[in-house]
């Protein structure tokens, strides 16, 4: 089901169906001019004729009589075309043109003043009108159709050869479609994948190198084995960097212990953390976002996560004097511990930091619709909405918030985490400060 929606809500399955539609109904209003409008034209025509001759005829009859009657009956049958038929009956008599014999059943009577299409013993369609002049006098009048009714039949099998044909496009339409949308659900699916898990390592197949979505692969593929080595490289360099770094970072903060101006040495000491801690924030950020984390993905409990997020920071919230509110439900998700704990704290962490000496915070996390909402509201200063897409990137430090302890990676971090996790990071300013929210699909 979820791969008929996918193709159904694609572009080119649309395109297909607009066109198909569009074709079809072209087909259906040429075929209507064709066969209704052109057939009514022509019997229209007939009827014409046959009303005309019949006006003729009772103006006649009612001027002169009888007689003047049978001399204009007798002239249009001597004038008319082999396949006109005109009939009179009366008491004493009875003129019909020179085909008429087999044209009626013995003892046939039409109904009158109305149209009729009749066939004959010799399968001849006739348009047949008939009218009472008076008691004793009946008049008929009928024109071949036979031509207007074949070219009806074939007009209706022309229809349906159109009609079939148009079909049969519809179809290869919606299989080119079909081909298309399938080709292009594997590339993202591919993609997804690859996003997902971090696995640059994986390809994507390609069945046909003929058309352009094969062409499309195998540049794509070309692309993700660049991006592949240049992560590799990035990745060597930042190991070098760690192996080359980390170990004179930490002697020469050893040896910062032993200056002897206590004042010096915790400056000092204090400017070597914040570059140790700065190392590893970024060396974490690359793990994160370069390495296939999803291997320590296990079911796991956030309600139990948060509430440890919290007591680890009720000491420093105490020490400010800030208070905690909390609404915890109990909710499973299938997730990496370490990973959301360190998100989590990261996002209370900032409140607390941001959140004025008396004040408090609210950390909620509940089931909303179909979603899980980790969100925490403090009563700080807020961000500008202007700056709410900017405070995720990378050594990123809003003006206000220059005087406070930090490397603008903490937010970086919870980013690659949500990601890693599919969930989505809300941004909202509320009247006493900033609302952080999280979301994750259930």
């Amino acid at each position: 089901m979820k791969a008929v929606n996918r193709f159904t809500r694609s572009s080119s399955f649309f395109m297909a169906s607009l066109f198909s539609a569009f074709l079809l109904g072209l087909v259906a209003v040429a075929l209507y001019l064709i066969i209704s409008a052109g057939n009514k034209t022509l019997l229209h025509s007939v009827e014409a004729e046959i009303l005309q001759d019949i006006s003729l005829l009772e103006s006649v009859y009612t001027n002169d009589g009888l007689e003047p009657l049978i001399e204009i009956m007798t002239q249009l049958s001597e004038n008319a075309s082999e396949r006109s038929i005109y009939l009179m009956q009366s008491e004493s008599n009875q003129f019909s043109g020179q085909n008429f014999i087999g044209f009626l059943p013995q003892d046939d009577v039409f109904e009158v003043e109305k149209f009729i299409e009749f066939t004959d013993q010799n399968e001849a369609a006739f348009l047949v009108y008939a009218i009472d002049f008076d008691e004793k006098l009946y008049v008929l009048i009928a024109r071949d159709i036979t031509k207007i009714k074949t070219a009806k039949t074939l007009a209706f099998v022309f229809s349906i050869v159109i009609l079939v044909t148009a079909f049969l496009l519809g179809a290869g339409f919606f299989l080119i479609g079909r081909f298309v949308v399938d080709r292009v659900n594997h590339i993202s699916k591919t993609a997804s994948n690859i996003m997902q898990t971090g696995n640059m390592s994986e390809r994507i197949k390609n069945e046909s190198t003929w058309d352009d979505l094969g062409k499309l692969t195998n540049v794509l593929n070309l692309m993700l084995e660049e991006i592949e080595t240049l992560i590799k490289n990035t990745k060597r360099v930042t190991d070098n960097i760690a192996h080359d770094l980390r170990t004179p970072l930490t002697n020469l903060r050893n040896e910062l212990e032993e200056v002897s101006d206590d004042t010096q040495r915790e400056e000092l000491l204090k400017e070597a953390d914040s570059l140790l801690a700065m190392f590893n924030g970024l060396l974490r950020l690359a793990e994160i976002e370069t390495e296939n984390k999803k291997t320590a993905f296990a079911q796991i409990n956030l309600s139990e996560i948060v509430k440890d997020v919290e007591e680890f920071y009720l000491p420093l919230a105490d020490e400010k004097n800030v208070s905690i509110n909390t609404l915890i439900e109990n909710l499973g998700f299938y997730g990496d511990r370490n990973l959301l704990f360190q998100a989590f704290a990261n996002i209370i962490d900032n409140a607390i930091k941001f959140t004025p000496r008396g004040k408090s915070i609210d950390i909620t996390l509940k089931k909303h619709k179909e979603h899980i909402l980790f969100s925490v509201q403090d009563s700080g200063p807020g961000i500008p909405e202007t700056e709410h897409s900017n405070i995720f990137q990378r050594m990123y430090r809003e003006d206000k918030s220059r005087h406070t302890k930090g490397h603008g990676l903490g937010l970086s971090i919870v980013k690659a985490v949500v990601e890693l996790h599919e969930g989505e990071i809300i941004l909202r300013t509320a009247p006493r400060g900033l609302i952080f929210m999280i979301t994750f699909k259930i």
